[in-house]
């Protein structure tokens, strides 16, 4: 389904039924049920309402394919004003229901499981991508912590560290600007940071590669400076939410005044909102001791 689709410059719902498994541990392009199908919208009433189709063995019989081109439906299914359009009643507490029916021609030779009995697909596809995200992730701090192939040097006050110039640039508009125009750090391969203690510059290139640092909760405030300094979004956003989580009346100004220092619109915001509701508890609770 896509809800918002653009077609002779007039917004539509486009609505589409495409195989997605046919059969357990064959994904071969050459398989395909034959079959067609009817979409129709259900409104508030619970009556069906554009009706598009019509299942059946007197009605066109559709190959459907493990491939893109396998897929049968509706470009302009239903207009996108005609489908917001709150007389019609089609969508009802941001809900919108489609009731698809389907007609199979012939026999099926895989066995289809009962859908309530199966695995649910979404959350084992969501489980698949976190693992494989872990493990690069994984991958990428492995590639900082044995200085596998690095090509560039992080020089504190007292240590140094094997870096990645690639893997800079992509995540810092500083680091790449170091790197594209002639400047020292391109010509010895060396960045030199020597304003931030040794844990700092290390907790960075943590967050650089992994997007997560052990020191995070220790000098959030310090991590906030040099995101600020490099430019490095990610950082910067994790100091923010970290530092919001513990807004109180005690840190609240110190917080808005850190906000206003670094570039920090999300702190800022959260802080104003907290210093305004704590205005207008304390004008209540004066009011009402008057």
């Amino acid at each position: 389904m896509h809800p918002n689709h653009v077609v002779e410059e007039v917004k539509h719902m486009s609505l589409y039924l495409s195989l997605v498994e046919c059969g357990k541990g064959t994904f071969s392009k050459e398989k395909m049920v034959k079959a067609n199908h009817q979409f129709a919208i259900l409104n508030a009433d619970g009556k069906l309402a554009k009706i598009a189709g019509r299942p059946g063995p007197t009605a066109t019989i559709n190959e459907y394919k493990l491939t893109r081109s396998g897929r049968w439906g509706y470009k302009k299914f239903i207009a996108f004003a005609e489908l917001i359009n709150p007389e019609n009643k089609f969508v009802v507490d941001d809900t919108l229901k489609i009731q698809c029916k389907i007609w199979i021609c012939g026999g099926l030779k895989e066995k289809v499981e009962n859908i309530n009995e199966r695995t649910n697909c979404n959350t084992f596809v969501e489980k698949r991508i976190t693992i494989a995200r872990n493990g690069a992730i994984m991958d990428f701090g492995k590639m900082l912590k044995e200085s596998i192939r690095t090509d560039v040097t992080i020089a504190t006050n007292n240590r140094t560290f094997g870096a990645h110039k690639a893997i800079l640039m992509t995540r810092s508009s500083v680091f790449a600007a170091m790197f594209n125009v002639d400047m020292l750090e391109k010509e010895v391969n060396v960045v030199e940071i020597t304003d931030f203690d040794d844990d700092i510059v290390e907790g960075m290139l943590e967050h650089l590669y992994t997007g997560e640092t052990d020191y995070m909760n220790e000098r959030v405030k310090e991590f906030l400076q040099i995101a600020e300094k490099y430019d490095l979004t990610g950082l910067k956003e994790g100091c923010e939410y970290q530092l919001v989580g513990n807004l109180n009346k005690e840190n609240a100004a110190a917080y808005l005044i850190l906000a206003n220092n670094y570039n920090s619109p999300c702190l800022k915001e959260k802080s104003m909102e907290f210093i305004c509701k704590l205005e207008k508890r304390i004008v209540s609770c004066t009011s009402n001791f008057n």
